[in-house]
């Protein structure tokens, strides 16, 4: 049987506290805390949910939800999980704190992890966030995978970097992915690369251009 919300909510301060190497805060007022046969049941249930290999996902999941900033530490320890959908709810959780530690975990998957779509993943919350440096996203624009090149790319369009990403961006247009090219077009287009104009009208007008990829284009160019 799941403990109530404010003794799970209490195992879970105490475990990210323990991960992180903390003491407990002192309480200056507020509740008093639950007994401590109740503490233990839900640490026990939540120590159990977060190790089981059905649950931990949905664990941390539901953790997220909670928006507790003691949780940061739980977030950077499960970042780097063995389980690809544990690392990507662990990134989501990751940017929801805006710390130098989350920053540090996420550029730790930008670089290292072997799955790209994690990858992609950390440097699109990186982009959004405003944490990646325009160092990184160079780094970054060297890897093998076209998506993570066009990201890091778009990542120096973004931070008004557009001369460090031109080159880049003029090989992705030759690109065999219709998506990964058009979007090149779209950042040449925007960092003043007048010659791509008549190619984006092109593949905007061109009756066997899919849907999907004009509408893309057109809330790319709306966003622009």
């Amino acid at each position: 049987m799941k403990p109530p919300f404010d003794v799970w909510r209490n195992a879970v301060i105490a475990m990210t506290l323990a991960l992180a190497g903390l003491a407990p805060p002192a309480r200056a007022q507020g509740p008093a805390p639950a007994p401590a046969a109740d503490l233990q049941t839900a640490r026990q249930f939540l120590v159990g949910t977060l190790r089981d290999p059905n649950t931990t996902d949905m664990a941390l999941a539901s953790l997220r939800l909670t928006g507790d900033a003691d949780l940061l530490a739980l977030f950077v320890a499960y970042s780097s999980h063995t389980d690809k959908r544990v690392r990507l709810i662990a990134l989501a959780g990751l940017a929801d704190h805006k710390s130098e530690q989350a920053t540090a975990a996420i550029l730790e998957r930008m670089r290292n992890d072997l799955v790209m779509g994690i990858r992609a993943q950390a440097i699109a919350l990186l982009t959004q966030a405003k944490s990646a440096t325009a160092a990184h996203l160079q780094e970054a624009m060297k890897c093998e995978d076209e998506g993570i090149q066009y990201l890091a790319a778009r990542g120096l369009v973004s931070l008004g970097q557009g001369a460090a990403a031109a080159d880049k961006l003029a090989k992705l247009v030759q690109s065999k992915d219709m998506v990964t090219s058009g979007l090149a077009r779209l950042d040449l287009l925007t960092i003043g690369k007048a010659d791509q104009l008549e190619p984006v009208l092109r593949l905007l007008t061109d009756p066997n251009s899919p849907p999907v990829f004009v509408g893309m284009m057109l809330e790319r160019i709306n966003e622009d």
